[in-house]
């Protein structure tokens, strides 16, 4: 059985920005001040620190094989190759600083979102895929549907809006009430989680284009 154990320190001085699981759950990727770091949960190792440059809020997604991390923060996209241990340069994304990243359910396109309201897409070299996405207000979170046909686009202005990915045509604003912090979907993809800055939980119908009250 899993036990918390005691307490892994990583980072003295800065706030850790983002954690995730690989695939297999075999490693915690951890993104904070400047560094990138990969704790081997069955031997509770830490690894050293892998030095990100200037990324001052780092937000990480693992590819769905588990051997690519995208990396992303302070105005840039990076791939980390886990296998080699390889960092990718830095792929400008202009002044804004990212807010979310995640990769479509084939592990092909990674989608990003940004401060600048834009959701933009890249494929596995890092190489932008058409233009950016104008949203409206900043986007705080990105989330694939199963299918990886439909992204889900929560922002600050309060809104969700979905993304079709074939047609490159972006919904119409759902209003949620409060600046939206977080989206997921349902395994089936027809409904969508939306976690708010008003301390509420929204369940949105995909099929009945309908959103039901705060939990």
């Amino acid at each position: 059985a899993l036990r918390s154990g005691t307490p892994i320190p990583v980072d003295d001085l800065h706030k850790l920005d983002s954690i995730g699981w690989s695939p297999e759950g075999t490693v915690i990727a951890i993104g904070g001040f400047k560094h990138l770091w990969l704790f081997d949960v069955p031997t509770r190792n830490l690894g050293a620190p892998i030095d990100l440059g200037d990324s001052s809020e780092t937000s990480v997604a693992w590819n769905p094989k588990g051997t690519v991390l995208a990396i992303s923060g302070s105005g840039a996209l990076r791939l980390f190759d886990v296998p080699t241990r390889n960092l990718g340069a830095p792929i400008a994304l202009g002044d804004s600083s990212v807010w979310s990243v995640a990769w479509n359910p084939k592990g092909t396109v990674i989608a990003i979102g940004s401060s600048d309201g834009a959701l933009r897409l890249f494929d596995v070299a890092g190489r932008s895929i058409g233009d950016p996405i104008d949203v409206g207000g900043g986007v705080t979170s990105v989330a694939w549907n199963p299918e990886g046909t439909v992204v889900a686009i929560g922002s600050n202005d309060g809104a969700l809006r979905l993304f079709d990915v074939v047609r490159r045509s972006i919904g119409g604003p759902i209003d949620v009430g409060g600046g939206v912090t977080s989206v997921a979907w349902s395994p089936e993809g027809t409904v969508v989680a939306i976690g708010s800055s008003d301390g509420a939980l929204r369940l949105f119908d995909v099929v009945r284009r309908s959103i039901g009250g705060p939990i």
